[in-house]
């Protein structure tokens, strides 16, 4: 008898986990769709952008070194953004983060929507890159280690870095991680105390809250 029950305990469990494992399956597939080729797109023609010689003074102009993918048009070269052309889009990029510790490196896009999301971190609020105040930037949890699925990794201490339009690199250290709901916009304080400081943003795996990673330079 003892062992029956035991037996129907262990098909219970057994059972159970077969069940979060489809739904865990099941969420991912019906989540944003995570788009490699045209992240390396945007990753490539961003990248010729900066490393073009024909940039004048601040300006950045067409050069053989571009192909029609990338915008052509003038543009100034500072920290607010860059404009660079895919096949399918015109990105606004602002910079790129990196943090060593995931394994991780994406540009930034300027602007938050549904569409920008599913391809890399975005900015949210806040300053020019690496300025004092609170820079927000939001990424997807893809739940498998795309973007800023593995965000919960850091701890206090880890670093984190922000290279802007000019190739000016700051390092940030993380000083605080917490969770919020979903209409708590206390994160987004721009009150820094003329700290320059980014605030990493993303769903936690149940999807009702949001997992918060604060960094600020250290002196």
């Amino acid at each position: 008898m003892e062992r029956i029950k035991k037996d129907k305990f262990v098909c219970t469990l057994v059972a159970i986990l077969i069940v979060l494992i489809v739904l865990l399956i099941i969420s991912i597939m019906m989540g944003p769709k995570y788009d490699q080729e045209l992240l390396d797109e945007l990753n490539k023609n961003y990248e010729l952008m900066k490393s073009d010689t024909s940039y004048m003074g601040n300006n950045i102009v067409g050069s053989s070194l571009l192909d029609n993918t990338i915008s052509n048009e003038i543009n100034k070269r500072n920290p607010t953004h860059m404009t660079v052309k895919t096949s399918s889009h015109t990105y606004k990029v602002i910079g790129k983060i990196k943090i060593d510790k995931l394994g991780i490196e994406y540009p930034i896009i300027s602007e938050t929507t549904d569409e920008y999301l599913k391809l890399a971190p975005t900015k949210v609020c806040g300053p020019v890159i690496n300025s004092v105040g609170n820079l927000c930037i939001a990424g997807h949890n893809y739940l498998n280690g795309r973007l800023f699925s593995r965000l919960n990794d850091l701890k206090k201490g880890d670093k984190v870095l922000l290279t802007d339009n000019n190739d000016k690199t700051l390092e940030y250290t993380v000083y605080d991680k917490f969770k919020a709901k979903q209409d708590d916009l206390s994160a987004l304080n721009q009150d820094t105390n003329f700290e320059t400081e980014v605030t990493l943003i993303t769903c936690t795996n149940n999807v009702e809250d949001r997992l918060i990673v604060k960094c600020r330079v250290m002196e």
